[in-house]
């Protein structure tokens, strides 16, 4: 099999990952989110008098962290290979 190295690819690859990763970051952007959301899902539950509305509202922090990890993984991998 042929492996072949373009330099250019994963320069891209490391902005766009640095793109995601970097000012503000991906598990900043999903605290706005979460706060966002559980602001609804308060909103609702203190509106919703007859129970009709469903909503279920999640929490992200743990889940952008690990997302959060596994780019700057990435990000590290194609800025050592590029």
């Amino acid at each position: 099999m042929d492996v072949y190295y373009e330099k250019s690819k994963w320069k891209k690859m490391d902005e766009a990952i640095d793109y995601i990763v970097g000012k503000p970051g991906i598990a900043k952007l999903y605290n706005k989110a979460e706060k966002i959301i559980m602001d609804a899902d308060g909103d609702i539950k203190s509106k919703d008098t007859d129970g009709v509305i469903t909503f279920k509202a999640e929490e992200f922090a743990d889940k952008a962290k690990n997302l959060q990890k596994k780019y700057e993984t990435m990000q590290e991998f194609a800025n050592e290979v590029g």
